[in-house]
């Protein structure tokens, strides 16, 4: 077996961490255009976004004419909220023949459109109306459909009526034969009208619902698809929702009982790329124990106080007359972390709808709570950024930096004040008592090098040792 169908091979079994070990310890003449491609794409399977853009800007003299590594490019501009560079590189994969590319890019060019041509404003209700009509309403059209197989459910249920609702309902299912995307739909609707709390469903329900899945799942939504992205964006659309819903039923019932099993069979018998990616992503989180790491042992009284806090912070930041969206948290989402809790949140009008049908926000995470202080912030979205560890700092009056650190010896001395561009007193007040000359630089969160990269490359070049470390550090301003 060659290399190429070897690493090949790897690849295509989902081996990524082996690929890249076996990529770098490979000869750099041995290291082909589509060897450094296979390295970036793994680098980004795994997450490691920067080492993802390195491998492909190593190969980018080739790659911009390579429609797969267009769209690996645009993905990770995509990634960074960079919708206008990951457009250009969407598009221009498109056009080299990429199915993925073009995909996307079908779905961020009907954003812009959107933007630059949005649809006509409405004519105001008249006043007797604005309680009904004042938006489009998703909970109504919730409602609607599912009035027809449970006539009397209305939202804000207590979780034994939710599950004897979701029983009468599981019965409807199977006497219908009704396909399996549009019951995970129903299923996921009726569980989310439940009542805003610290119950949850009991492994009964859960296994009756697993259960129905199981003898229901096929792949005949799929069997007219092509296997990888769609090139028709109404069938792509459906492809997301199918998914994004069973991902979030099964997550959702996660938490009081064994999916694996079912989530396994689903993984081995898809057929749809999107589909088996996000499951086995969902299998890879749920055997993290860091995902069980950071539950909330609260009482419901505690978490009422703590929902009241970030419910006060949206109507201080969000509630103005230049802003008409109403926020508030979800109490059933709060996690524990060191020094903080976090806690998910949404449009009031969305409280009961699936998250798969709640309004999406850009740039915006879940709300960080400090434990300690009254200080609290949204999460960025950017990948790969720890957004805890930051704010944890912050209620320590902390921050990261960059520091290089340099062993001074008399030999290196005036190739250091060249490099550094420092004079002989500057370069004295920076070396410590251990003969260590110390730079350093405070690290933002988007920062992966200090501005004295270029320092350090010269540095390299004259063979002096150096080190750069990320450090933690006081800072003098407090919160």
């Amino acid at each position: 077996m060659s290399l190429n169908v070897s690493l090949k091979k790897l690849y295509e079994n989902e081996n990524y961490s082996t690929v890249i070990e076996q990529i770098i310890d490979l000869p750099k003449n041995l290291q082909s255009y589509q060897v450094v491609l296979v390295l970036a794409k793994s680098y980004i399977h795994l997450k490691d976004y920067q080492n993802g853009l390195s491998s492909l800007n190593t190969i980018a003299k080739k790659g911009t004419d390579d429609g797969d590594w267009n769209f690996y490019r645009g993905y990770l501009e995509f990634l960074q909220l960079n919708y206008d560079d990951a457009l250009h590189y969407f598009k221009k994969g498109s056009r080299l023949g990429s199915k993925s590319a073009k995909g996307f890019a079908e779905i961020l060019g009907d954003y812009f459109d959107r933007q630059k041509n949005p649809p006509p404003k409405e004519q105001p209700p008249k006043k007797r109306e604005l309680l009904t009509i004042k938006r489009k309403d998703k909970l109504k059209e919730v409602l609607i459909q599912l009035h027809k197989y449970l006539p009397e459910i209305e939202p804000n249920i207590p979780v034994d009526k939710i599950e004897s609702f979701i029983d009468t309902l599981l019965v409807q299912l199977n006497q219908s034969k009704i396909s399996w995307p549009l019951g995970v739909e129903l299923i996921n609707d009726t569980l989310h009208l439940k009542k805003h709390d610290d119950t949850q469903l009991s492994m009964q329900c859960c296994k009756r619902i697993l259960k129905w899945i199981s003898n229901n799942y096929n792949t005949a939504p799929y069997t007219n698809l092509d296997k990888q992205w769609s090139s028709q964006k109404e069938t792509y659309t459906k492809v997301l929702s199918w998914t994004d819903q069973l991902v979030s039923l099964i997550h959702s019932l996660s938490k009081q009982t064994d999916t694996t099993p079912l989530l396994t069979y689903i993984q081995q018998q898809s057929i749809n790329e999107y589909e088996k990616n996000r499951i086995t992503s969902l299998i890879s989180y749920l055997n993290n124990p860091d995902s069980k790491r950071f539950s909330c042992d609260l009482s419901l009284s505690e978490k009422t106080k703590l929902l009241a806090r970030v419910n006060d912070y949206f109507a201080t930041q969000y509630q103005t007359n230049s802003s008409p969206y109403e926020l508030v948290g979800l109490i059933e989402t709060i996690q524990e972390h060191n020094l903080c809790y976090t806690m998910h949140w949404c449009q009031k009008s969305d409280i009961y709808l699936s998250p798969v049908k709640r309004g999406g926000w850009v740039g915006a995470g879940p709300m960080m709570i400090s434990k300690t202080t009254e200080h609290m912030e949204q999460m960025g979205s950017s990948p790969g950024v720890d957004w805890i560890h930051l704010f944890e700092l912050k209620i320590q009056n902390q921050e990261e930096y960059f520091s290089l650190e340099i062993p001074f010896t008399e030999n290196y001395k005036a190739h250091l004040l060249k490099i550094l561009e420092l004079t002989e007193e500057q370069m004295n007040e920076l070396i410590n008592g251990d003969n260590i000359l110390c730079l350093s630089e405070t690290k933002s969160w988007c920062d992966s090098s200090p501005s004295f990269s270029s320092k350090m490359k010269e540095l390299k070049k004259q063979h002096i040792p150096h080190e750069l470390k990320i450090a933690i550090r006081l800072i003098d301003n407090e919160l």
